[in-house]
């Protein structure tokens, strides 16, 4: 299963690599939380507050974010779930399971994903990598300790698909 869909640049280039790789019967499946929808409107004032005060301090570093260099991915341009749904029925594959479910991250795991390299080059484009990673992790730190209770939620797609005969 993959679970980095929201990373490629194209999914309709990504599902013909795949039924090109994957015999009749084969299946492909695979998750994301990067889709439309997937997003849960109560984390946005934490979002808000950490992306804020991350841009704030690096500022005050001497750093300006560079939205010209912001990496074109689906997590940047999320599709719907009908629409990835569509993308492999038009390639020959056949939706076989497809589940959305609500999770709670927690806060420990928040503080990984936004210290990822991948995810800290997008949220703050232009600015070294490691600079981003470390300024996003203190940022999202001190909001946790001003909120420490709040709750992270998001929503997770599952999907998976059966490559099927030419004439099917």
């Amino acid at each position: 299963m993959s679970n980095a869909i929201h990373l490629v640049g194209s999914i309709v280039e990504l599902v013909s690599d795949v039924k090109a790789s994957v015999r009749v019967g084969g299946r492909f499946a695979f998750s994301t939380t990067f889709f439309k929808g997937a997003d849960v409107p109560s984390n946005r004032p934490f979002y808000w507050r950490m992306l804020l005060e991350a841009r704030r301090e690096l500022r005050r570093s001497g750093f300006e974010m560079d939205v010209s260099k912001a990496r074109q991915s689906i997590a940047k341009r999320p599709i719907s779930v009908a629409n990835f749904h569509d993308v492999l029925t038009q390639h020959g594959f056949s939706v076989s399971g497809r589940e959305v479910e609500t999770v709670c991250l927690s806060h420990s795991l928040v503080l990984d994903i936004v210290s990822e390299p991948i995810f800290a080059a997008g949220a703050i484009p232009g600015v070294p990598v490691e600079i981003a990673s470390a300024t996003l992790r203190k940022a999202a730190l001190n909001t946790f300790e001003v909120h420490p209770d709040v709750r992270i939620e998001r929503k997770w797609l599952r999907m998976c698909a059966q490559r099927m005969a030419a004439s099917q």
